[in-house]
């Protein structure tokens, strides 16, 4: 399933008849597998960044790609770098010559549109949650509600949000920011061969990827290897997402094949009650 759409307009690069010299650019294979399903950074897809990318890449003398610039941002930092990422992993084209034959460069200037994947929903028990906290002006958490069927899971339902609505985790998660937050939501979030879940509303004021983890799916369903992708860090010490997903190991829809599944920790604050 991929993570999105990637819609290039190609006006003077397009698929030709193979000849010994190519006078204009055109690019070997099939150009929409140069974005692959988890080029979609889980950080850009919680905060719900999606739109165009206008890019530049220098193509050399061999037809690959030495060097990418982004000509207009999307207006996030990770989706432009993503682009960037995946046309020097996978972009190629035939080499080009001059007039007189000689082998020469090129700049590939053109488009990709990213779009938000559809919400998925593969696994048999949900492991999702939220701990919605209320702050007053103060600091204090006055309220936090835990939503989700992985709260219950997890030992963690109703107004017992465990440490994800406690003062002096959330503080110590944004620092000086905290002074200014009145909402947080610290969410995990199951994501399905790399196709994270994105709830609704606005971009928050404050957003960050705590933790994440990536899971192989056996064919019978149940869970294979955990892998921590980023650990949670908290004073000086590292907690792996691995550890407490095991605490109630998930089980998902059974396929022919083995696949795999993403779990996403993060955190998104509002400054506006």
């Amino acid at each position: 399933m991929v993570a999105f759409t990637a819609l290039m307009m190609m006006a003077a690069a397009t698929d030709a008849a193979p000849t010994k010299a190519y006078r204009t650019l055109v690019p070997i294979g099939n150009q929409k597998t140069w974005f692959q399903p988890n080029d979609y950074p889980p950080g850009a897809i919680a905060q719900k960044a999606e739109g165009i990318v206008h890019f530049a890449v220098q193509i050399g003398e061999d037809g690959k790609p030495t060097a990418c610039r982004i000509v207009k941002s999307v207006g996030n930092d990770a989706l432009d770098a993503a682009t960037c990422k995946a046309l020097m992993a996978r972009a190629q084209f035939h080499p080009l010559v001059d007039k007189k034959g000689k082998p020469t460069t090129a700049t590939f200037d053109q488009i990709v549109r990213w779009r938000l994947p559809r919400q998925t929903t593969e696994e048999i028990n949900d492991r999702t949650f939220t701990a919605h906290s209320i702050i007053s002006p103060r600091g204090d958490v006055v309220e936090c509600t835990m939503t989700g069927s992985g709260g219950n899971r997890f030992g963690q339902t109703g107004n017992n949000c465990g440490p994800f609505g406690e003062r002096g985790f959330l503080a110590r998660l944004m620092g000086a920011d905290y002074a200014k937050a009145r909402v947080s939501d610290v969410r995990l979030q199951v994501s399905y061969e790399g196709l994270p879940e994105h709830g609704e509303g606005k971009v928050p004021d404050f957003y960050q990827l705590l933790a994440e983890s990536e899971i192989s799916i056996n064919p019978d369903g149940s869970m294979g290897k955990c892998t921590s992708i980023r650990p949670l860090e908290m004073q000086g010490r590292s907690v792996d997402l691995c550890n407490i997903v095991a605490m109630a190991p998930p089980r998902f829809q059974p396929g022919t094949a083995s696949k795999r599944a993403i779990f996403v920790l993060d955190i998104s604050v509002s400054y506006k009650g």
